[in-house]
């Protein structure tokens, strides 16, 4: 019998961290899923968003303090989820806490690449040529995008973090963090290539690894591969819990 670690999802632009809870059916029943829901969206949406990572994660950080004072738990961050939950860890590292026992950083650059990861100059689109644009993200799901009521409540959210994502630029001369990570990400992601994932193995002192799949941005969306993920996950977790 394992002990239960918390596995706490950030998700990614315009979405809430309880979008995750699919992944759930797929987990060891051990390992227990934290949705961290960031200011603006899904439970926190009457507080004011941020559109700077960093006070994000600050944020972040004195929300869910409980959680990482008391240890045995990881990280999944999912595209910009995956830089609010890098830097959560910096700011624990910096407090003396526990670091997650893994974080896995999913659909995202490493913080020093020069890929540039959002809309330029999102701020001036039209909704319908931002919502265009988007689509090399994956797009948005049809029910949304055709649901004038969700699509008004969404865009401010979204555009708010694709923002965040562009005034996203840390100053990085050595490895921040020592947790180990797997970074995951879809071979047909048309954002990036695979040295931008690889550059994450210069962001931590501990263990790293990548995992590939066969998909785009979203590439878990494909039911195969988010089984494949979770077992991934499993295994990295159960050997130290």
């Amino acid at each position: 019998m394992h002990n239960e670690i918390k596995l706490c999802f950030f998700a990614h632009a315009g979405s809430s961290a309880r979008s995750y809870s699919s992944f759930k059916k797929f987990l060891d029943p051990s390992i227990k899923v934290v949705p961290i829901e960031i200011a603006g969206r899904g439970s926190r949406l009457s507080e004011p968003r941020f559109t700077d990572a960093v006070k994000c994660a600050g944020d972040v950080f004195i929300k869910n303090k409980e959680i990482f004072e008391n240890g045995n738990y990881a990280f999944f961050g999912h595209s910009l989820g995956a830089i609010i939950s890098y830097e959560t860890i910096k700011i624990i590292k910096k407090c003396g806490l526990p670091s997650p026992v893994h974080a896995f950083f999913s659909s995202r650059p490493a913080p020093q690449s020069e890929m540039e990861f959002t809309i330029t100059g999102a701020s001036n689109l039209s909704d319908e040529e931002f919502i265009r644009t988007f689509s090399v993200y994956g797009g948005l799901p049809v029910s949304i995008s055709e649901n004038k009521e969700m699509l008004d409540m969404l865009l401010p959210i979204l555009r708010d973090d694709v923002l965040m994502a562009d005034n996203y630029h840390p100053k990085f001369d050595k490895p921040e963090i020592d947790t180990d990570i797997t970074v995951c990400y879809g071979r047909g992601d048309r954002i990036y290539a695979g040295e931008d994932i690889n550059q994450w193995r210069n962001c931590t002192t501990g263990r790293f690894e990548s995992l590939a799949f066969n998909g785009d941005h979203f590439y878990f969306n494909i039911p195969d591969n988010k089984e494949q993920l979770c077992e991934y996950i499993n295994r990295t977790l159960l050997k130290l819990s």
